[in-house]
């Protein structure tokens, strides 16, 4: 999601994950008429949709504002990538971009007899290779991974779904917004937490979502892909230590394309390097010999700028620093940047530098939810996450000394305890709902008092103590039957329902706003 704003209120968009399953049963789901019936009615609306195919499946639904109505990992794991919005009002028509979107893929998923559930991934799907194969998508880096980097990649497979915010920040500010977004990850993590059950058995975890990447690299031909979840011991202290840590060092770089494309997950036409060095030693080589993926043809490669803009994927930490080139640097040029001001060449030559925070797990209104909770903590869970985002980025000093009044490592040692405990853990001598209530209160300070409705739903989740997870515990409790059962009670009460149920937003549209970001439609598909 490229993005340009450089003012107070930066340019938003958004990635949603969504964990399908069968209305009758509430089994997984993956889909299969899907992507015609959401491509047929808009087109029936006349808004000139283009489906994109990989191996001969619909994989996405394309739009010309930019929307992408596509998949993650897998067929039972829908996604919709949204914007970027800039300008007056971005965060208000972000939401009235994201209900649509949710209605159109509620509407879609009806051909398929199939709904969303409110859960940050399946509850009662077992993992199996079979399970593997008939869901994952014809994706080729899922075979790299597999076979190349030994990754356990169908743990991921039950449908793990993340709210995922994109929210614009200057160059020289990105690296301060991404400490913070690491530092409070756990905070985030806590809020949202909704997936206490997993395979159909309860987990004794809140985030069991987050278990994905220590099982996923637990077995990982390279060292250091079992370190590329985990923040490090201190800070970033500049963009250019942070790619080090990226591509430097003993890390083994991914596979480059062929061609000219940033469809890192859908290009087939991808080398990879002999010898698997760090990225930063094919950069500062002259080229090297590498394989294609697929076959036995072989290829000199010489390192290219577009190769560190399609690389930059190449962790797995809860938030990460995005950008899209809109003039390449040199090679030269590049190189230089790496050793000292990379800022001064986004400046020069980025169309726009973001961070994508990851840690929020995804959230929607259930019918339950919407008839027992307040009406903006209703209409602000889907949007609260970017909101939120958006808030700390723009009172980035506030945020920046509450992680340093709290303390780094006390905060992102905390992180297990939010995968464990959701608010009930500490941090240090604070709890959880303690620091979650001052993290909001500065992120409000850099909302404007329009747009405050939008963390309604996190002031409710600390009000009541209970995220998604206690939510869902508790209607457990409340169940009959075996282990199985109960879960599956509980998940044939937590359908998404249609925006058209949520109370209406509080914001409008600005009169004469351009309902979209400058750049249009975004050029990196998750």
């Amino acid at each position: 999601m490229p993005v340009t704003s450089r003012s107070s209120a930066p340019a938003v968009g958004v990635e949603l994950e969504m964990v399908t399953a069968h209305r009758d049963h509430g089994a997984s789901l993956a889909v299969s008429r899907y992507f015609e019936a959401l491509h047929n009615a808009r087109a029936a609306r006349g808004l000139a949709p283009s489906i994109k195919e990989i191996a001969g499946r619909p994989v996405c639904v394309s739009m010309p504002d930019g929307t992408l109505s596509t998949i993650d990992n897998g067929f039972n794991n829908l996604e919709s990538c949204i914007g970027p919005l800039s300008g007056e009002g971005a965060l208000a028509r972000l939401d009235q971009r994201i209900r649509e979107e949710i209605r159109d893929v509620l509407d879609a998923m009806a051909a398929e007899d199939g709904v969303i559930l409110n859960f940050a991934q399946h509850p009662d799907l077992a993992i199996t290779q079979p399970v593997y194969r008939a869901f994952r998508a014809p994706k080729p880096i899922y075979d790299y991974w597999v076979e190349g980097r030994g990754w356990q990649h169908w743990v991921g497979i039950d449908a793990k779904a993340q709210n995922g915010a994109n929210v614009d920040v200057a160059p020289r500010q990105a690296i301060r917004a991404l400490n913070v977004m690491l530092a409070f990850a756990p905070i985030f993590i806590a809020l949202y937490a909704n997936s206490p059950f997993e395979a159909g058995r309860v987990t004794g975890l809140k985030e069991t979502r987050l278990t994905i990447w220590s099982r996923m690299f637990a077995k990982a031909k390279f060292a250091a892909d079992r370190g590329q979840h985990l923040a490090p011991e201190t800070p970033f202290a500049s963009l250019c230590a942070y790619f080090d840590w990226m591509f430097g060092g003993e890390t083994a770089m991914q596979i480059i394309p062929l061609v000219k494309t940033l469809d890192y997950k859908g290009v087939p036409d991808v080398a990879r390097i002999d010898g698997d060095p760090s990225f930063m030693s094919f950069l500062a080589s002259g080229g090297m010999p590498a394989r294609q993926l697929g076959g036995e043809a072989r290829h000199f490669v010489r390192p290219d700028p577009l190769h560190f803009e399609f690389l930059q994927f190449s962790h797995f930490l809860d938030a990460r620093v995005r950008w899209r080139f809109a003039t390449y640097p040199t090679l030269e040029e590049l190189r230089e940047g790496l050793s000292g001001d990379i800022e001064g060449l986004f400046e020069r030559h980025a169309a726009g530098c973001y961070i994508e925070m990851r840690a929020a797990g995804a959230n929607f209104p259930d019918a339950r939810f919407v008839a027992d909770s307040p009406g903006e903590a209703v209409r602000s869970m889907v949007i609260s996450v970017t909101a939120l985002v958006a808030g700390l980025i723009r009172n980035l000093d506030a945020a920046e000394a509450l992680m340093h009044g709290i303390g780094w490592s006390a905060l992102v040692a905390a992180r297990d305890s939010a995968i464990r405990l959701g608010l009930s853990g500490t941090i240090g001598r604070d709890h959880f709902r303690d620091v979650a209530g001052r993290l909001v209160d500065v992120a409000r300070q850099g909302l404007t008092p329009a747009e405050h409705w939008m963390l309604a739903f996190p002031a409710h989740v600390i009000e009541t103590g209970m995220n998604g997870a206690d939510r869902a515990l508790a209607a457990y409790e409340a169940a009959a039957g075996s282990e199985a059962e109960r879960i599956r009670a509980v998940a044939a009460a937590r359908f998404a329902v249609s925006p058209d149920r949520w109370p209406q937003a509080l914001a409008s549209v600005p009169e004469g706003a351009d309902p979209q970001g400058a750049l249009g439609a975004p050029s990196i598909v998750s």
